[in-house]
């Protein structure tokens, strides 16, 4: 590397010493393997956050086991009939993300599905819904 002085109008060239370059070349290279450093750190955030998004999106929705759903719609819904759940859910009355709308399609998917008699009033089983309060639809 070289510089230029002017003095008295005469150009002259001076070298920068050994010891100059090797400090310039050293504090270069160390610059860019801090950059390159920082970059390969942002690169993984990156793809860890795609990894992460990606397995948000895939995941199914949590809902409620089929006996805690059936008791909480037993209680809080009233609908003894496909239809009259069906209506209560285009109706916007199922407010709760922990009930499927489609319990038959999702519950038979888990394998707990046992009949919409069964998931609405409660028929074939022994035990009342009385564990639920009404009210906030609260399991006790």
């Amino acid at each position: 590397m070289t510089s230029s002085n002017k003095n008295d109008g005469n150009n002259i060239e001076k070298e920068d010493s050994p010891e100059e370059n090797d400090k310039t070349n050293h504090e270069l290279y160390q610059q860019l393997q801090s950059r390159h450093e920082h970059l390969q750190v942002e690169k993984t955030r990156t793809a860890l956050e795609e990894q992460h998004i990606q397995s948000f999106l895939k995941r199914r929705p949590r809902k409620l086991p089929y006996e805690d759903a059936r008791k909480w719609v037993q209680a809080n819904l009233g609908a003894s009939t496909k239809e009259e759940y069906d209506d209560l859910v285009a109706n916007g009355n199922l407010r709760t993300p922990y009930i499927p709308k489609r319990p038959e399609e999702y519950y038979t998917s888990t394998r707990e599905w046992i009949s919409w008699d069964h998931f609405l009033t409660g028929i074939f089983d022994d035990e009342q819904p009385s564990g639920i309060q009404p009210s906030t639809g609260v399991f006790h």
